[in-house]
């Protein structure tokens, strides 16, 4: 009744990145979330769980951080892997995220602040709704949390990366 409509996708044709795109989707939709569920006065355990999960500080965060990777990371990745480049031109740009993740995984305060790995002109990043809601100012503890879990997604990105892309990488 909002006139909102949802930002979730279904997981049928975009199984790669989804769990970023609708962590960013989720996130962006929480005061919503939690204004439906506090419309249903008899509530089954299911919304009751769902509604306790909204005032979990770490949950949230957790949500936040999936969707930063997701503003930050992987959409521009996508985009830049749908574009024109040619694989032995991607070599360049796994380096550059790879840069990245290396500094992120020790500290996020910059991805935090939305850094862009990729060039703009290559692979912008879509700064919406759902991006301005994930990087608005927000308390002092939710940052440390979301920050923290950031670093723990970048050092685990870099694993991937380097295991993935070896060939790519310079060595």
């Amino acid at each position: 009744g909002k006139g909102e409509e949802s930002n979730l996708t279904s997981f049928r044709g975009n199984r790669i990145n989804i769990i970023f795109y609708n962590a960013t989707a989720a996130y962006y939709h929480i005061e919503h979330i939690a204004e439906f569920l506090g419309k249903w006065s008899d509530t089954n355990r299911l919304f009751k769980s769902v509604d306790a999960d909204l005032s979990c500080e770490v949950y949230l965060a957790g949500a936040r951080a999936l969707g930063i990777i997701d503003k930050i990371i992987t959409a521009p990745l996508w985009r830049l892997l749908e574009s024109s480049i040619s694989i032995s031109e991607m070599g360049a740009h796994y380096q550059k995220l790879q840069v990245s993740l290396q500094k992120w995984q020790q500290d996020a305060s910059s991805l935090l602040e939305g850094e862009a790995v990729f060039y703009e002109q290559l692979a912008p990043v879509n700064t919406d709704q759902r991006y301005r809601a994930l990087f608005e100012e927000h308390t002092e503890s939710f940052n440390i949390i979301t920050k923290l879990i950031l670093e723990i997604l970048s050092s685990h990105f870099l694993i991937l990366l380097e295991r993935q892309v070896a060939d790519q990488l310079p060595g």
